[in-house]
């Protein structure tokens, strides 16, 4: 992370992608790296020995957000480690699948990468949504295929990038072309089989999949589109003020957009706008919490709030980081001291500090984890 965090994770689906980058991630990102230019400290174990050539050994390290306890550790596939998928069952690095609770290896697919889409955290990248297999995409974005979540079976393939997947459905299609919509076609997440296909507005980086729908942020025009998932019939359209949306995440039936105006939170069923909150820049959203945190950067607090009415809850301090729900009523604050475990009072449940000799990594919340990995050169081999 120290190189800021990928940003065009297997994500860039669209040209704003590079120049759009979720201004969260470069929060961590520039958490990690001022952690990186302090003097070492140590974590259990989490002190990484440089190899041969003075580079960090790469590594994925795996803690309850609830408790802060130290699920495993192993090292990470290749030189640059990233979580791209996630299920109840696994965790995908790349296309590496673990164990998630044990962090046994399982399998590995050479050459391909875990499809992933943004499912309910707007800050960091969400992992896939659970379902019966792993969906994998090349990184020439030339095929998508699925593989068993525990055998690494090949289900199916297709060519084509997975743009969107979500809990029993994949939508692949051709993405960059030059037209403002994208030919896709939605297949079973199971079977492979073809369910629907349509030319949908194009799908860039403010776009996720939910159980009911494709929403799709349309920058041109300033509109958020959603789409019906099992049909791919247009299903509401709501506006936002021009020059954003910077990101879009989904939680709990709501649908968060971080734009000019600040945070604005639709209804995900209805495309009804909930509420707005102006004067805020960076925000975290999190399945299960049924809240917001929101803050302007270089704020010392962020602000708490109900999900679907915008009601103030409380303030937390960021100590300089950010502040991602978990649960109801927990948190994790990542600063550049470490990790800690907060509840909505800000009292300190738990603490670790930050893994030291890190050259590159990133932090994310996965479910109820909090995944740390840790890479040296980001090579793609």
């Amino acid at each position: 992370m120290c190189d800021a965090l990928d940003a065009t994770t297997p994500n860039e689906y669209g040209g704003k992608t590079v120049a759009m980058v979720r201004r969260v991630l470069l929060v961590l990102a520039a958490v990690v790296l001022a952690a990186c230019q302090d003097g070492a400290s140590s974590d259990r174990g989490a002190s990484q020995q440089p190899g041969k050539d003075g580079a960090t050994t790469p590594m994925v390290i795996v803690r309850s957000a609830i408790t802060g306890h130290e699920r495993w550790r192993a090292p990470a596939p290749r030189g640059c480690a990233r979580v791209t998928g996630a299920g109840h069952d696994y965790l995908a690095i790349d296309g590496t699948v673990f164990d998630r609770k044990t962090g046994r290896l399982r399998w590995h697919a050479s050459g391909f990468g875990a499809a992933m889409t943004q499912t309910g955290n707007a800050g960091t990248p969400g992992p896939t949504a659970d379902g019966p297999t792993v969906v994998l995409t090349d990184a020439q974005g030339t095929r998508t295929q699925a593989r068993d979540i525990r055998s690494g079976n090949l289900r199916w393939q297709r060519s084509g990038r997975a743009v969107m997947v979500g809990p029993d459905f994949v939508v692949v299609g051709k993405v960059g072309t030059s037209s403002d919509t994208d030919p896709v076609v939605a297949v079973d997440r199971r079977t492979g089989r073809t369910r629907w296909s349509a030319s949908l507005p194009k799908i860039g980086y403010a776009s996720t999949a939910t159980e009911r729908s494709l929403l799709i942020a349309e920058g041109n025009v300033n509109r958020l589109q959603a789409f019906d998932a099992s049909t791919g019939a247009a299903r509401w359209a709501a506006w936002y003020p021009a020059g954003g949306p910077e990101t879009l995440g989904v939680a709990d039936g709501v649908a968060a957009i971080l734009g000019p105006a600040g945070l604005e939170v639709f209804d995900d069923a209805t495309g009804a706008r909930l509420w707005t909150r102006a004067g805020l820049d960076l925000y975290e959203v999190h399945p299960g919490s049924g809240v917001v945190a929101a803050w302007q950067t270089g704020a010392p607090t962020a602000q708490l709030s109900e999900l679907r009415t915008g009601r103030t809850l409380a303030e937390l301090a960021t100590n300089g980081g950010a502040i991602v729900p978990i649960t109801t009523g927990r948190f994790v604050r990542v600063s550049p001291s470490g990790f800690e475990g907060i509840d909505a009072a800000g009292a300190v449940r738990w603490s670790t500090p930050r893994p030291a000799g890190i050259e590159t990594g990133s932090v994310q919340v996965v479910g109820g984890d909090l995944v740390v990995t840790i890479h040296g050169t980001c090579d793609t081999g």
